[in-house]
């Protein structure tokens, strides 16, 4: 080989590492979903509204009741305490898993999808429209209602 071709080949390690740490970001920052729709739903932020002010909007568009308030559900015995439940849009529900295996939350058609390993606590913020929505476990329940599920009723 000549001379020269440590020079050569230390250039083009250089213009790659350069060229990788370019790309490395391209197209700005990791986004999942699409600009219509956000893919998770997150929280709003929290700011003081006047008092005579009853509904908000979360930031999955759904009108929110400011007096929602939280709820629990608790997963026990492969089972969701209560298996029916009644809430206000945006209602924050607790979850409680007591069993020694790993549940989620779920509900089909939305972002809600949480998952609790065993002996875990969590939350969820039902962002959702008014009707009624089956809750349920993707490891242990369905979507149609079987197994460890329940049924949420919005208002």
């Amino acid at each position: 080989m000549t001379p020269g071709w440590k020079r050569t080949l230390t250039g083009g390690l250089l213009a790659l590492g350069i060229l990788g740490a370019a790309c490395s970001n391209y197209g700005g920052a990791k986004t999942t979903g699409s600009a219509s729709a956000p893919a998770t739903t997150t929280a709003p932020s929290k700011t003081t509204a006047p008092a005579e002010t009853s509904a908000a909007t979360s930031a999955a568009g759904v009108t929110c009741d400011t007096s929602a308030g939280k709820t629990a559900v608790v997963m026990q015995g492969f089972a969701f305490a209560p298996p029916k439940l009644s809430a206000k849009a945006c209602t924050t529900v607790s979850l409680d898993n007591k069993d020694s295996a790993t549940h989620t939350f779920t509900i089909d058609g939305t972002s809600i999808n949480v998952n609790l390993p065993e002996g875990s606590k969590g939350s969820a913020e039902l962002a959702l429209a008014p009707g009624d929505y089956i809750y349920y476990c993707r490891f242990h329940g369905s979507a149609d209602g079987t197994g460890m599920a329940g049924k949420l009723t919005v208002t």
